[in-house]
């Protein structure tokens, strides 16, 4: 029997991520999601007047895109390449779908702060 991890493994692509590469805008549909490898992404919030505000980070730890195992497809955050690197990509729609089929731990929703 395939264990989390392997179900995904036909669906993850290694991509490199560039400097100030923006994965998402505030506001816009999630299609892909990322697992950092080494690289560093910025979550940015906008501000009431405009301005914005860097409100963490994600590395190797944790994943960009939490929105779509919580249910969601749209992003209310910009996150952007903090440092440049590689990660894993899977469809946000495959991850989705995957997400009701496989029990995520607790300590997930809280390493991101749920």
């Amino acid at each position: 029997m395939l264990n989390d991890y392997e179900r995904l493994v036909p669906y993850l692509k290694l991509v490199k991520l560039s400097n100030r590469q923006v994965l998402y805008e505030a506001g816009e549909p999630i299609a892909q999601v990322y697992f950092p490898n080494k690289a560093v992404v910025s979550i940015i919030t906008t501000m009431e007047d405009g301005s914005t505000v860097e409100v963490g980070l994600v590395s190797n730890e944790g994943m960009v895109g939490m929105p779509i195992i919580l249910g969601d497809n749209i992003t209310t955050i910009t996150e952007s390449v903090q440092i440049p690197d590689s990660a894993m990509q899977i469809d946000a729609d495959i991850l989705r779908f995957y997400s009701f089929l496989i029990p995520l731990p607790a300590k997930t929703f809280e390493r991101a702060g749920i």
